[in-house]
């Protein structure tokens, strides 16, 4: 992960984009399909001063990321409870 890309699928809280941003991952990409908890997130990035590493966004599974898509490592946690994450398996080769 040191120096690599990282993708975050529901970030929620962002747990795991910080836990990576601190273990020296280059860029760090936390998503949600909550605008509200990326919002917050942001704030919790920018209270860390990880704002040149990790950015936050809204994001839906499938579709089109903005920018490069090359992830070294794709997260997610605690996405299971939502119905549309069974389709995860078949979009994790459309991400890269």
């Amino acid at each position: 992960m040191r120096g690599g890309r990282v993708l975050e699928l529901g970030a929620g809280t962002g747990l795991l984009s910080l836990v990576c941003a601190r273990l020296g991952a280059r860029k760090v990409v936390a998503t949600d399909g909550d605008a509200e908890a990326v919002r917050r997130f942001e704030a919790v990035v920018s209270g860390n001063g990880l704002t040149e590493i990790v950015e936050c966004g809204v994001y839906w599974w499938g579709e089109k990321l903005q920018g490069d898509d090359a992830w070294n490592l794709v997260v997610a946690a605690d996405v299971v409870s939502i119905i549309r994450s069974y389709e995860l398996t078949g979009k994790m080769k459309q991400i890269g």
